[in-house]
């Protein structure tokens, strides 16, 4: 238990997003570390319910924190820009759909709820793109060294196989939240933080009990 310990805890300290996250809030930093070492214990065998219970309530406070501080309202600002696809696009969608785009509900789709949808799925896009998170090209948006990228495929290989029902719930609702905020570059989606060193610490994991294995 210790050995898997030290390997969660390098994983959380010996990347340059979680300096990132401690230079701009102290607070914010150990909290993110603390919950990367409790979600990589509840993927383990021994796991408790007490620390599924607190990996819960930790991303719940984190959760309602930053959508009080940083709720990104743009989501909900249609730009002149904006306006104008809009205009061109139901002149064209009228023209065609007639009556189903003339009615109520259909101008309250495509003029009010479609926009807010795309821009909220081009952020989960953007919050799923790896290429940020290990192959920036960016120095000050660099999250891990691009060798971890190994070692994260493996670990989320085995967490797709497993199915480890705390971590996917962890991961979908901090994506969803992530998708909700607008936090500066070199925070990042930091609520995707410790799923990213769990997948690490994982793909470590498991190359170690293979090469214990070996010996």
């Amino acid at each position: 238990m210790k050995r898997k310990f030290l390997i969660i805890l390098g994983v959380s300290l010996g990347n340059f997003w979680v300096y990132q996250l401690f230079a701009n809030n102290i607070l914010m930093g150990l909290l993110l570390t603390s919950e990367s070492i409790l979600l990589f214990l509840t993927a383990l065998p021994e796991r408790s319910k007490k620390i599924q219970v607190a990996v819960f309530i930790i991303l719940t406070g984190l959760s309602l924190y930053l959508l009080a501080i940083s709720f990104n309202k743009e989501i909900f600002y249609i730009s002149d820009y904006e306006k104008i696809v809009q205009k061109n696009r139901g002149e064209y969608f009228g023209a065609e759909l007639g009556k189903i785009y003339g009615n109520k509900a259909g101008i309250f789709y495509f003029d009010k709820f479609r926009p807010v949808v795309s821009k909220i799925s081009g952020n989960f896009a953007s919050n799923l793109d790896f290429e940020k998170y290990f192959l920036s090209k960016n120095p000050e948006e660099g999250r891990y060294p691009v060798f971890l990228l190994p070692l994260f495929i493996l670990g989320l290989v085995r967490l797709i196989i497993v199915y480890q029902k705390t971590s996917v719930i962890y991961f979908l609702l901090a994506l969803i939240v992530s998708s909700l905020v607008s936090i500066s570059g070199k925070m990042g989606p930091m609520l995707l933080f410790p799923f990213f060193n769990l997948c690490i610490a994982l793909g470590a994991l498991n190359i170690w009990r293979k090469w214990q294995k070996d010996i």
